[in-house]
């Protein structure tokens, strides 16, 4: 049973995470876990993130418990990935 990842395709959204500069740590059970380049550096911890994929939507988590809006697909995924890439870049 492939449950939560029924919707999802596991490789496509390690490619994502991936392609939008970020650096995957772990997939468990459809929960991805990754960080951004910056995330190493000194008070950026907020640059770590937790996805949870479900079985009609995902989010993303990040240290301060911050979360994403649902997504739905994985081009919405694709272009929230991007837009927090760039806030990563301009954070650290």
């Amino acid at each position: 049973m492939r449950y939560p990842l029924q919707k999802w395709n596991e490789n496509t959204i390690i490619n994502t995470i991936k392609d939008n500069g970020f650096i995957l740590r772990n997939e468990y059970g459809g929960i991805f876990s990754f960080h951004h380049p910056n995330a190493n550096r000194e008070d950026n911890f907020h640059l770590s993130y937790q996805m949870y994929t479900y079985r009609t939507v995902l989010c993303v988590c990040n240290g301060n418990v911050q979360i994403s809006p649902s997504i739905r697909s994985h081009k919405k995924l694709n272009e929230y990935l991007k837009e927090l890439s760039k806030e990563g870049d301009f954070m650290g």
